[in-house]
């Protein structure tokens, strides 16, 4: 048995139709392009330059500001405060926080310890527990625990006794409590 091959042609293609195929098609792969190019600029510019803020808690200022420099950035001394277990010329707090992502020339804003706070406490004791009030807190000091006992030898609502006691000039803590006689 012989096999019969019987070729069918196609019909003839338009050469114009042709021409606007390739062309839709060249449309098409630069629009690719340009689309794929805007992308990857797009990601460049905006995380290529980027850096991750390190903890500067606890390092002297002079280091700190010399590291932000270095990674690009700009330092800025936002505020100090009083720390208990951060040494004075320290950093205390910042921000951005620690592991942050920030581009280049950001600001990084520092807060600086000033070590612990060290008052002058008043004396406050004989005074009406209101009075004593208004004292500490023209003092630049908090009130801190207020207790009532029955004490026979003082007048009813006045302080007794104070902690820390008054002139203590090492305190480490802007916080007074008052003992207070009973009514």
């Amino acid at each position: 048995m012989a096999l019969k091959l019987k070729i069918v042609s196609s019909p003839p293609v338009n050469p114009r139709a042709q021409q606007i195929f390739r062309r839709i098609l060249i449309c098409l792969g630069l629009v690719v392009i340009a689309l794929f190019s805007a992308a990857l600029t797009m990601r460049l510019a905006i995380h290529g330059s980027e850096v991750r803020v390190p903890d500067f808690t606890g390092v002297d200022i002079a280091q700190a500001m010399q590291r932000i420099s270095d990674l690009g950035l700009n330092a800025t001394v936002a505020d100090h405060l009083s720390s208990q277990t951060i040494p004075a010329g320290n950093i205390a707090a910042q921000s951005p926080p620690p592991g942050s992502n920030v581009r280049h020339e950001w600001i990084v804003r520092l807060v600086v310890s000033l070590g612990p706070q060290k008052v002058s406490i008043p004396n406050v004791v004989g005074l009406s527990q209101r009075d004593a009030t208004l004292t500490i807190r023209e003092a630049h000091l908090d009130l801190g625990n207020i207790a009532v006992l029955p004490w026979p030898t003082a007048k009813p609502g006045t302080v007794i006794a104070q902690d820390p006691p008054e002139q203590n000039h090492g305190a480490d803590r802007p916080r007074v409590s008052l003992l207070i006689a009973a009514e």
